[in-house]
């Protein structure tokens, strides 16, 4: 079978290399950023610098990787210098240090803010209009502003034979009928892939 990247008519994707298959829905930006397959993006959502696990869906209206204004000098925008090498250079951003880093199987609901520089633990899931300004656990779930940890997925057991197991370093396509499985089911059957 032959997949192919679905982008919405209006979407824009900059500099960045995406993995097939992927959705990317309409008003959705992608910049500078590297996604592995099986990646749904919702509408409006803006992704920045990251770099994105395969099984993974971004909700709408979401904002990641964005810039960081400084806050210690006089100006409160980028101050009169940096504004004209940039207008000058013809740069519309910043440079930054660090990238975003979204585990594979993490699930960002709608309107939710990651902070530049966050990594998402394998199977985190991210409350609607969460804003997550640290790095998350893996197969944990975080809500509020800021984003802190309500609860653990699965059992504690569970999760490390999970984290142990490596499956999202293995072929997504070999992968995709297995992820709607429960765990413990899908554990037993990533041993027969072997």
């Amino acid at each position: 079978m032959t997949y192919k990247n679905l982008l919405a008519d209006d979407a824009v994707v900059r500099d960045s290399i995406l993995q097939v298959p992927i959705i990317v829905n309409r008003g959705s930006c992608v910049d500078r950023s590297l996604l592995d397959p099986f990646i749904s993006i919702g509408s409006f959502s803006y992704l920045t610098r990251s770099r994105v696990g395969a099984f993974t869906s971004i909700g709408s209206r979401c904002s990641i990787g964005g810039f960081n204004h400084e806050m210690y000098i006089t100006c409160s925008t980028f101050g009169v210098r940096e504004f004209l090498l940039k207008i000058n250079s013809g740069s519309t951003g910043r440079e930054v240090v660090q990238d975003t880093l979204i585990m594979p199987d993490t699930w960002i609901a709608d309107n939710v803010v990651v902070r530049l520089g966050c990594v998402l633990g394998v199977g985190s899931v991210i409350g609607a209009g969460s804003v997550v300004t640290k790095s998350t656990e893996p197969y944990s779930v975080y809500v509020g502003n800021p984003a802190r940890k309500l609860k653990l997925r699965f059992t504690e057991q569970i999760i490390e034979k999970l984290l142990a197991s490596n499956w999202w370093r293995r072929d997504p396509f070999k992968l995709a009928p297995l992820v709607d499985k429960s765990p413990e089911k899908f554990l037993e059957c990533l041993d027969q892939l072997a």
